[in-house]
């Protein structure tokens, strides 16, 4: 689905693997986390992830050190 949405193939992470469960802070943090990510340019990597888990998505999932935004999906 996001593959058709967003062609381009933009770069995916997902904090909660560093953060844990954070209950009602978990959304300033992810905002926080998402203004540092566009500033910076770089996408967090996403903790104990192997591989793509989307069987033909064209989406970057940062699995390894932070990269930068917009790099061609690996």
């Amino acid at each position: 689905m996001i593959d058709r949405v967003l062609p381009h193939g933009p770069s995916v992470t997902a904090p909660k693997g560093v953060l844990g469960h954070t209950l009602g802070a978990a959304g300033a943090i992810e905002a926080a986390l998402t203004v540092l990510t566009v500033e910076h340019q770089l996408v967090p990597p996403t903790a104990n992830l192997d591989g793509a888990a989307g069987a033909g998505a064209r989406l970057d999932h940062e699995a390894g050190p932070p990269g930068p935004s917009g790099s061609p999906p690996r």
